[in-house]
């Protein structure tokens, strides 16, 4: 079963955001014209994946609140307008989780039971 027919029947959808690595790898293989859009005949992108909800999660070494001060949570707004709405994914939440690097054991474990949960609790 490829992604595309497998995403076919999963409404919900989650993207997972590094903000740094990975970014464009992901972007590439799944938002593709004829899956994610389409051009009609005029240039103008339709949006194939209308109707469908998304969370992104994103996790940085820095500290959140100074990534959404001092650089405009620019990640997170380039990931959710220029692409996710592009395709017609409208953003539900987004969970910044840092600092990763110098987290305790115990702040990761809180992090991995707030993904999980937020997982389950998908509608």
């Amino acid at each position: 079963m490829e992604l595309s027919e497998l995403l076919d029947w999963v409404v919900p959808f989650a993207e997972r955001l590094p903000v740094l690595r990975g970014i464009i790898g992901f972007i590439v293989v799944f938002f593709l014209p004829g899956f994610a859009f389409r051009f009609n005949k005029l240039g103008f992108p339709r949006k194939l994946l209308s109707g469908r909800t998304s969370t992104i999660i994103t996790t940085m070494d820095s500290p959140p609140l100074l990534m959404r001060t001092l650089f405009f949570d620019m990640s997170v707004q380039v990931f959710k307008h220029g692409i996710l709405n592009f395709c017609g994914l409208k953003v539900k939440k987004v969970m910044r989780i840092g600092s990763v690097r110098k987290s305790s054991p115990a702040r990761r474990s809180t992090w991995l039971n707030q993904c999980s949960t937020l997982g389950r609790t998908w509608k």
